[in-house]
C-alpha cells in the first residue's frame, strides 16, 4: 500500500493560495496604471530548462513549463505571478526523491529598463514551493515550503500586442532537501 506524508509535518498546504489572494488584491488597485504604459495587463506561456543547484546531480536540463501573470502598478514597475513546474528524471535524486516535481508559485516586483530593441527587467518576489516525488520503495512524499525568487527577463515586443520574453531565475525554497534552483524559460506573452 502506498502511503504520503508531508515531510515538515502539519505546515499547511494553503500558502500558495495566500499568494493568489496578494496576487487578486492588487488587480483591483492597479487602475491608475494604464496611462503609465500601452497596456495594463499581460499573460504568458513560457517552457525552458533548469535543475536543482545544490543537489548531487546539479544537471540543469530537467524540462519546465511556466505560466505568467502580470500587471503595471506603477510606469516602469510590475507586479508578476508566475506558476511553474519543473519535472525531474527517475535518475535524478532531489531532496532524497526519485521522479520528483517541484511545482511553485511565485508573487514578485519587477522593474524594466527600456532599451532599444527590448525591455529588460530585474525581479524578487516571495513564493510558496511543493515537491513531490517517491522514496525507496515506491512510497510517495511531498514537502511544502515557503521560499524567494530573483531574476531577470528581457522582453521583445513582436507586434502592439505580442512579444516573446526570455527569463532567467533563481529560487530558494525552505525544503527538507535540496533548497536552491536555477531555471531559464522562453515564450509568448500576450498583452492587453
Amino acid at each position: 500500500m502506498e502511503r504520503e506524508r508531508n515531510v515538515r509535518g502539519s505546515r499547511p498546504p494553503h500558502r500558495a493560495w495566500l499568494l493568489a489572494a496578494i496576487f487578486g488584491l492588487s488587480l483591483l488597485v492597479a487602475g491608475s496604471a494604464g496611462a503609465a504604459a500601452p497596456y495594463n495587463y499581460s499573460v504568458g506561456v513560457f517552457g525552458g530548462l533548469g535543475g536543482a543547484l545544490d543537489a548531487e546531480d546539479s544537471d540543469l536540463d530537467h524540462g519546465s513549463f511556466q505560466l505568467m501573470g502580470s500587471l503595471f502598478t506603477e510606469p516602469r514597475t510590475l507586479l508578476v505571478a508566475r506558476l511553474g513546474r519543473i519535472g525531474f528524471d527517475e535518475e535524478s535524486r532531489i531532496g532524497g526523491l526519485t521522479s520528483a516535481d517541484l511545482t511553485y508559485l511565485t508573487v514578485a516586483g519587477e522593474y524594466r529598463f527600456s532599451e532599444s530593441l527590448y525591455d529588460s527587467g530585474l525581479f524578487l518576489g516571495l513564493g510558496a514551493y511543493r515537491l513531490e516525488g517517491d522514496l525507496p520503495g515506491a512510497v510517495a512524499e511531498e514537502d511544502t515550503a515557503i521560499g524567494a525568487t530573483f531574476g531577470v527577463t528581457g522582453d521583445f515586443r513582436m507586434t502592439r500586442w505580442l512579444s516573446f520574453q526570455l527569463e532567467l531565475a533563481g529560487h530558494w525554497a525552505d525544503l527538507a532537501g535540496d533548497q536552491i534552483f536555477a531555471l531559464g524559460h522562453a515564450g509568448l506573452v500576450v498583452h492587453f
